[in-house]
């Protein structure tokens, strides 16, 4: 597919996306199973952007009812396969874009062959019988999976990788055999709107611009206007990810792609919408998260978690009397240090538990912004805690740690990288943060200081995922964080920056105003600060503020 900077100008102009990200649309292949009106949004969405291939999924001729979500259909096309009308409208739209329609359900001997063609696949059936096959081929086949479901005016994404992230069974288990796949409400926008995000899931993924929603699965309920966002994690003893049957747990019902009918699980307390029912359940099991997979973010439901309303305040003694359940937003770059702070800190308040959210502070800063209910925000950027300092949500942040860059390769350093000065080479690859983050903004300080032009063959979303980069050897070298080449011990060699080169990162701390547990969240922060929060940052190669 040729790519055309007429008509790709206004993305391409997006900050860390570029022609290298839409090169990578035009190679792609994109296989949507399920071409109604959530699947129908995406694939059109895709084509815009540029997708080069698009295989689509769906069995089953087009009926009147179809009309009011489906954009892709016409009234002319009444009674004919809906996944030719989909193509046909596609090929009139965007001519580049080549479109395979299959007619067919999601099976375990016909879908294989697409599959192992495609870099992404997004899942918009309506059903759990296809939904969880096509996970299991998708984990099995080892290809990406956006999830993309919606249910009346409810909806939710996210994004499975295979062998890293949750899988559909992880979270949903064996799904709710009470679920009916035709006869429900919808309104067209939401499924419309829950296309659109999958589209976006699904670039990302294709590309490796943003942040894809792994290991996270964002909800919304578009009648009142409620997102959210919960952390899921895999769980161990998973059938299709880990190969081993779970223990029974309670596990929260996904949404379908196309509406469902109310479920007997749904019929037992009629007044709570299914949305807020789900949401409420993830707290309430909280404690058995790990088994059931499902860590709770960004819920704003009302918790069971038992909250202290004590206002002492500790320095890291066990005399400060707090208890309950805080979340955390931190940093990517103190996961090390702060897991390890954390344990003492849990030692020294009985009843405490620290539930962590790292990743980049830009994003941390939003997601608080935006009302998700974190108790503590640690940031790599006092820009960044600015923004929150600004909302309302915190006041009066005090620094605790500070931090310099260094250049990350591989053990056998394979490019001879020994200077800062060699990141300028033309045939060395590196890896750095993207702009938008902390560790980005600090190594543009760092080549500013030595005058040079350093240009990436990726920019990634943290310092973790720029050192996954160099570990696996698909890149020379990366510039990151001196706390993170240390914590990556042998899988990494360092190279110091010379000082007068370097640049420095602060990092504030900050309870936030809204803390549901404010006790606990002011106690942990006053740790951090204490004599043994120091000394735990400096063990991990933080200097001070």
């Amino acid at each position: 597919m040729t790519i055309s900077a007429g008509t790709y100008a206004r993305q391409l102009s997006l900050p860390g996306f570029g022609v290298a990200a839409q090169q990578r649309l035009a190679e792609s292949t994109v296989l949507i199973a399920g071409i109604g009106g959530l699947g129908g949004a995406t694939a059109t969405y895709l084509a815009a952007a540029g997708v080069g291939r698009l295989v689509l999924f769906h069995p089953g001729r087009l009926e009147r009812p179809d009309l009011n979500r489906q954009t892709l259909m016409t009234p002319s096309g009444l009674g004919q396969l809906r996944v030719d009308c989909a193509a046909e409208a596609l090929h009139r739209h965007y001519p580049n874009v080549a479109v395979v329609a299959v007619p067919e359900p999601i099976t375990a001997d016909r879908t294989p062959p697409f599959l192992v063609q495609s870099d992404v696949v997004v899942d918009a059936r309506h059903n759990f019988p296809e939904r969880l096959l096509l996970n299991r081929l998708c984990v099995e086949l080892e290809v990406p999976m956006v999830e993309a479901a919606m249910n009346g005016a409810e909806g939710q994404v996210s994004v499975v990788r295979p062998g890293q992230t949750a899988c559909l069974a992880c979270r949903y288990g064996d799904g709710d055999p009470g679920w009916e796949p035709l006869g429900f409400s919808v309104l067209g926008a939401v499924s419309g709107m829950v296309g659109c995000l999958a589209a976006i899931e699904a670039i990302k993924v294709v590309t490796g611009w943003g942040d894809p929603l792994e290991d996270q699965l964002l909800t919304f309920d578009l009648e009142h206007m409620i997102f959210q966002t919960l952390r899921t994690t895999r769980d161990p003893s998973c059938p299709v990810c880990a190969g081993s049957r779970p223990t029974p747990a309670t596990r929260t019902a996904p949404a379908a792609a196309e509406p469902v009918g109310t479920s007997a699980a749904t019929t037992k307390t009629p007044t709570m919408r299914p949305l807020e029912r789900q949401m409420r359940q993830s707290v309430l099991t909280l404690t058995v998260a790990a088994t059931a997979g499902l860590l709770l973010v960004g819920c704003g439901a009302s918790s069971a978690t038992s909250r202290s309303s004590t206002s002492s305040r500790t320095t890291g003694s066990r005399s400060a009397r707090v208890s309950g359940t805080i979340n955390v937003f931190a940093a990517a770059s103190l996961k090390q240090a702060f897991t390890t702070l954390v344990a003492q800190f849990e030692a020294a308040h009985p009843g405490t538990k620290v539930v962590f959210n790292f990743g980049p502070s830009s994003g941390l800063a939003t997601q608080i912004t935006q009302g998700a209910p974190a108790d503590v925000f640690a940031s790599a950027s006092t820009k960044n805690m600015g923004q929150v300092v600004t909302a309302g949500q915190a006041v009066s942040p005090k620094k605790f740690a500070s931090n310099v860059m260094e250049i990350a390769v591989p053990p056998k350093n394979p490019a001879n990288v020994t200077t800062l000065s060699d990141l300028a080479k033309s045939a060395v690859k590196v890896a750095l943060c993207q702009v938008a983050v902390p560790c980005g903004v600090t190594a543009e300080k760092v080549f500013s200081n030595a005058k040079l032009t350093v240009t990436p063959v990726t920019q990634e979303v943290d310092v973790k995922a720029v050192l996954t980069k160099v570990t696996l050897g698909e890149v020379d070298a990366g510039v990151v964080y001196v706390t993170d080449v240390r914590a990556a011990g042998s899988t990494v060699k360092g190279i110091q920056i010379p000082t007068f080169l370097n640049a420095s990162t602060l990092y504030p701390i900050a309870t936030l105003t809204r803390a549901p547990n404010k006790a606990t969240a002011t106690a942990f922060t006053d740790y951090v600060l204490s004599p043994a929060g120091a000394s735990v940052l400096s063990a991990a190669g933080f200097a001070k503020p």
